[in-house]
Order: C-alpha cells, then structure tokens, then sequence
C-alpha cells in the first residue's frame, strides 16, 4: 500500500511538472514576445536568451513562474488532496525567527567559502561596482526565485512524498527533482549538479522538521543573492551584475568556474556539513512524535 501511494505521489508530481512546464513556458515566452516588440519594434524567437536581458525582464518571467506555481499548488494541494493551503508551510506566528535563521546559515556558508577561495589564490577580487536599480531588481528577482522554487520543492513535492513515505527517503526524491530542474542551466556539469542534488538535501532539511516554508525560503534567498549580486559568482551558471568583479586564474573545481560557487567541491563540503547539522539540531530538539505532529 505504501509503495501504491508513493507511486500515486511521484504520478501527480511528474503530471505537475508538466503542467507547470507548458504553462509557465507559454507565459513567459508572452512576455518575452511584449518586451521584444517594445524594445526593438520587431520579434526574433530564434535569439531568445533571458540570460542576456534586464533584470527586469527575469522578474517579469520569475514572477510569471511563481504565479503558476501558486495556481497549480491550489489545484493540486487544495482542491485534488484537500489539504489547506496553510498547512503547505505558509503558517508565519511562531516562524519569522526562522526566517532570519536561514539567511544567516546561507551568508555563513557563501561567506566562508569566499574566504577560502580569497585565501588559497582560486579567485581575484578585479573591481567593484554598485548600481542600485540592478542591486534592487536582483533582490527582488530572488525573492521570487526562492517563493516558486521553495513552494514547488519543499512545499508541494516534499510535503506530498512525506505524506506517503520515510521523511528521509521523501527527502532524497524531492532533492533529485530539484537538481533535475536545473537540467539546461548554462555551464553544467556533473558537479554542480551534485551540489544542486546537496542543496535540495539542505535546503529540504530545514522544511522537514519546520513543516514550514520560511526557514528554506531565508536560505535560498540569501543563497543566490550573497553568491551572486553580493560576492560576484554565477548563480547556478547564470550572469549578474554583482558588487564584487571577480576573475578565477583558472577555473577547477574549486572555484566553481562559469557555473560558480555552486560549481565547487568547497560547496559540496559545506552543504553536507550543513545538512547534517540541521539534522542533528532537530533530532535533538524534537521528539519523533512532535516532528510528525499536524499543523
């Protein structure tokens, strides 16, 4: 029966995915259409590369993306599970705390790789620039990142599988589903994609002993935000326009090269370490029975 229902679980996760992948993409190409024409007076699909466009532009296709997530998670959490929407991790009396808990273990983590990376010579501090309208719109983009993805991964997927299957094993799942939709970010490769696979680990670990989405959402915030705009990486392979201009005299796995920090076995290292961190926390905070508690 168990096996059923995980079964059941992956099924309505995949038939979300696709959904959210026809829609958003038939979304977001509007938009980028609009902005074409506005901005050139003409339509070139075949040059469509967000990753060279504003900032603004990334806001207007990410708020697209979390838009759809939001309407999808009401279909399927709400009306097809009957489950509140609250009960999805959006509870926030008691959890602001956690919140700032996550932004800080995220600059810590992105703080101390910069400075083993500064010290050991595998990146170059070249320039520094502040241009507050890309700093804002930045800010703001990965408010939007962190609300879809977290909603998407730790809310629907993570809290679906938990209902059906070992936290741990639910865990695992959610974190290879959270890699895989990072599958044609520019620069991959094996590592990153590992670490992308850590970071679902990490990032899914905060919520399976919350129940609630703030504590990860704190976390991928501050995550993309210190690793690009701040310090200077790509995130996740894609270009910023950051405070710190940084050079690699060669890329390896430590620095990360074109994909970035999260390119790097240092990132590896810490997001493990952070993992089990949180999980010994709360394995020894809580007991069992509470952890497994209703909102």
């Amino acid at each position: 029966m168990t096996m059923k229902k995980l079964l059941i679980a992956l099924g309505k996760i995949i038939l979300f995915l696709i959904g959210f992948i026809i829609i958003s993409s038939f979304i977001q190409g509007g938009i980028y259409i609009l902005h074409s024409v506005i901005t050139t007076g003409t339509v070139d699909l075949a040059a469509l590369n967000t990753s060279t466009e504003s900032v603004w532009l990334h806001i207007a296709m990410t708020a697209a993306s979390l838009l759809t997530t939001l309407a999808l998670v009401f279909l399927f959490w709400r009306l097809w599970d009957k489950q509140s929407m609250l009960s999805l991790g959006f509870k926030l009396k008691g959890h602001i705390s956690e919140f700032w808990a996550g932004s800080l273990i995220a600059a810590a983590v992105m703080g101390i790789g910069f400075v083993v990376l500064l010290l050991t010579n595998n990146i170059v501090i070249e320039s520094t620039q502040f241009v507050p309208s890309e700093f804002i719109g930045y800010f703001i983009l990965f408010i939007l990142v962190s609300l879809s993805e977290e909603i998407l991964c730790r809310g629907y997927m993570l809290g679906s599988l938990m209902k059906v299957t070992n936290k741990f094993t639910a865990l695992i799942i959610s974190s290879a589903f959270f890699a895989a939709m990072h599958l044609f970010n520019p620069n991959l490769g094996m590592l990153p994609m590992l670490n992308l696979f850590l970071a679902g680990l990490l990032l899914g670990a905060a919520y399976m002993y919350t129940r609630n989405l703030w504590l990860p959402v704190g976390m991928h915030l501050f995550w993309n935000f210190v690793q690009g705009p701040v310090l200077g990486y790509n995130v996740s392979g894609t270009q910023n326009t950051p405070i710190l201009s940084l050079s690699y005299p060669e890329n390896n796995i430590l620095n990360g090269g074109a994909f970035g920090f999260e390119g790097s076995v240092i990132c590896s290292v810490l997001c493990i370490i952070g993992t089990l961190a949180i999980i010994a926390y709360y394995e020894k905070k809580k007991p069992k029975e509470a952890m497994l508690s209703p909102l």
